[in-house]
């Protein structure tokens, strides 16, 4: 892979550490027993698995571009500068750009008195990726990545709600993390010179900032499929709990509680 983060398992290693482990517990039972889901262990035997850190990484690129000027005359002298950068992060969609500017000008008036300006821009545009890396090592690596048709599958393994897609943010329709910068500094001066070996110089300061924050997570992103996930497993649980009874029972003095587990169609009567 390249990206210098750990190996995936899949196939036959994945099942063996997981067999091994439920071996270890004493809880296994069959093979098919390991998975979440019979769609899962289909998964499994279809040898669709998925490396989260290979589709989440990205080989990392930086480029830095520079081009100056500078001339003038006896009086008058000038320079010029423009400067690019574009980061391309190890996360895919994270990117991190920079233009950015300087020009000074100084021209002399008189031998004694001299003027000048010097100009800094920039402008900062960067999108943050949704970087949790830890996702990518214990998701179940099962499944397929995208549909037939090239978009992404929200959940890996169809009619098996336990894993979603982590590649599910890369579509900005329903995340969004991007900063924009721009600042401008301007530093006009005056220089006089009243005899030889005396220079009185002033400076003005001026500056001017911008900043855009635009972040955004709708329904479709990871965060949100995670809270209805966990939403409707919390309504699982009501409903089971509905379904349950306590009774207090006396055996020699003690009491002990007694679950009772009703099926629907008591409950209806009770």
């Amino acid at each position: 892979m390249g990206h210098g983060c750990p190996e995936m398992r899949s196939g036959d290693s994945y099942i063996n550490v997981l067999r091994e482990a439920n071996q270890i517990a004493g809880t296994y039972s069959t093979d098919e027993a390991l998975f979440s889901s019979p769609e899962a262990y289909k998964a499994h035997l279809n040898g669709q698995y998925i490396d989260w850190a290979d589709e989440l990484l990205q080989t990392g690129v930086t480029q830095n571009y520079s081009l100056s000027v500078s001339g003038g005359t006896e009086k008058t002298k000038a320079y010029f500068s423009l400067n690019f950068s574009d980061e391309q992060g190890q996360f895919t969609g994270d990117n991190y750009k920079v233009y950015s500017t300087n020009m000074r000008i100084d021209h002399e008036i008189k031998k004694w008195l001299s003027v000048g300006v010097n100009m800094q821009g920039s402008y900062v545009y960067r999108n943050k990726a949704y970087s949790r890396f830890i996702n990518s090592l214990v998701s179940v690596p099962l499944g397929t990545v995208y549909n037939e048709d090239g978009s992404i599958n929200v959940t890996p393994v169809p009619g098996d709600g336990n894993t979603i897609n982590l590649l599910l943010n890369q579509d900005k329709s329903v995340y969004r993390d991007n900063n924009q910068n721009f600042k401008l500094f301007l530093n006009p001066y005056i220089e006089i010179r009243p005899f030889k070996g005396m220079t009185i110089q002033s400076r003005l300061n001026a500056s001017l900032g911008y900043d855009k924050k635009n972040y955004f997570q709708g329904i479709g992103s990871i965060n949100i499929m995670h809270q209805m996930v966990l939403m409707l497993l919390v309504l699982l649980l009501v409903f089971m709990l509905r379904l349950i009874r306590t009774e207090a029972i006396i055996i020699n003095g003690k009491t002990f509680s007694l679950i009772i587990l009703i099926s629907r169609k008591t409950m209806n009567l009770l």
